[in-house]
């Protein structure tokens, strides 16, 4: 792990770096929209292999819960910072690329950015086909035509839908509706406006959790633990949890941030979580599986999802993604709920289900530029 000074500061240096090549040759979007029209083009993603390309965004994600009568507020959260796209191999119609992420400044609490500093640089491949299809989330597909087409065509896609909160083992694939806004040529080469939303305003899909089989009191004591599950053989009723993955947890609000990191979130079931436990006055780590358990259903309702993309045809690469997006979660909980971890009263859905607690609202606006 890097020390988040030295992070910051290579963030820092990166951004003013981008901002000197914005100063060089920056232009606006809407210079670019300026010229011929054309009457058809052909989409295809071709990066050039080799090639970096750096981006600016922007996040804003507004949530509230609807509890007794009323909305209210979960907070806003404001994210900035650098994608770098570098395009490593092309294998037939597929191109390897690999994506480096930097977090920039940010409205989170000094609590949760301390938690998230390991992930304040990320970097990870992604395989994107030249009709700009991914191959994992949360990245979004545009899935460009077979054929060309002319502006005003319309064409359906779909792509794995994800947000912050989603709780599922599977990601749901969406289906999505493009159309192709405008066309032109000018001297610096050809542009077209992509726009996209759902085709449908409601998805559902099972609502399931991480789990490791244990429930621990107040002390971090552990109280019971699940047949059924890995733990069972390696941890034992009566052994103290000190720390999961290295991270050391004392208080209540210690374990709820780290059950909501590496253990609620169903995003890497079968992954070894690594618990350090004190057994006989004597710490040790032990490796246990991650599952997970159902607790019901989700339901997802749409109340506004667009997005507008601004395609370079031939470079054949993103120039700006903006989305702005606002939809109701609905939690179905099962009447009876099975065993369930508890970390000194962590989960935050049996807390959401014993409550009867309403719909939560997102809205949120993204925003991502490409500097040069």
């Amino acid at each position: 792990m890097q020390d988040g000074k030295e992070v910051m500061f290579k963030f820092l240096c990166f951004m003013m770096a981008c901002s000197l090549i914005g100063l060089s040759g920056c232009r606006k979007d809407s210079d670019r929209l300026d010229g011929e029209p054309l009457s058809e083009v052909l989409l295809r993603y071709t990066p050039q292999i080799g090639l970096t390309n750096h981006y600016g965004f922007s996040v804003n994600l507004d949530k509230k819960f609807f509890l007794k009568g009323r909305w209210r507020s979960e907070g806003n959260e404001n994210l900035k910072g650098i994608i770098s796209i570098e395009a490593i191999e092309q294998n037939g119609d597929n191109y390897l690329t690999r994506w480096y992420a930097a977090m920039g400044k940010s409205n989170l609490s000094k609590e949760a950015l301390d938690i998230m500093k390991d992930r304040a640089v990320k970097t990870y491949d992604l395989i994107i086909s030249d009709r700009y299809v991914c191959d994992e989330a949360p990245i979004n597909d545009l899935c460009f035509p077979d054929e060309p087409i002319s502006p005003g065509a319309e064409w359906e896609g779909e792509g794995l839908f994800s947000f912050g909160d989603m709780a599922t083992v599977n990601k749901p694939m969406l289906k999505m509706s493009y159309r192709l806004v405008k066309a032109v040529e000018n001297k610096d080469g050809r542009y077209c406006v992509i726009e996209c939303e759902p085709a449908a305003d409601q998805i559902e899909f099972p609502l399931q959790i991480g789990q490791l089989g244990l429930k621990c009191d107040a002390t971090g004591k552990v109280t019971a633990v699940r047949q059924d599950s890995d733990a069972q053989g390696k941890i034992k009723v009566g052994d103290v949890l000190v720390a999961v993955n290295g991270q050391k947890a004392v208080t209540a609000k210690d374990w709820h941030d780290m059950y909501e990191r590496f253990i609620e979130m169903p995003d890497n079931v079968g992954s070894a979580i690594i618990l350090t436990i004190s057994r006989d006055g004597r710490e040790q780590d032990v490796e246990v599986l991650k599952s997970f358990v159902t607790l019901g259903t989700m339901e997802v309702n749409f109340s506004n999802d667009s997005r507008k993309v601004i395609f370079d045809i031939d470079k054949g690469i993103i120039i700006s993604d903006e989305s702005s997006s606002e939809y109701d979660v609905m939690y179905d909980f099962l009447d009876e709920f099975p065993f369930m971890d508890d970390y000194m009263g962590t989960s935050s859905f049996k807390e959401r289900a014993t409550t009867r607690e309403g719909p939560r609202n997102y809205r949120n606006k993204w925003k991502m530029k490409l500097l040069q």
